[in-house]
């Protein structure tokens, strides 16, 4: 399996774009094929990087909860 990095981009108006490919693998239970999303041009590249990341890691939770349902594993959760 390939693992990709969540690329942070710049479009053409200077708006901050990025997107997750969800892993085919759990693709049909996550409902999607891809996340999608945007932020303002007036962040800078670090809020633009931390933006990214809170945004991110609620999807990789629950691709994660996918797959171990899937494999019947027990996953290991946070306080939060």
């Amino acid at each position: 399996m390939a693992f990709v990095m969540v690329g942070l981009k710049r479009s053409k108006t200077g708006r901050w774009a990025a997107r997750k490919e969800i892993p085919a693998d759990v693709r049909t239970a996550y409902g999607k094929r891809e996340e999608k999303k945007s932020w303002p041009a007036e962040l800078t590249a670090g809020q633009a990087k931390a933006e990214l990341a809170s945004w991110l890691i609620p999807i990789e939770e629950r691709i994660a909860a996918l797959r171990s349902s899937q494999t019947q594993v027990l996953l290991t959760l946070s306080q939060r």
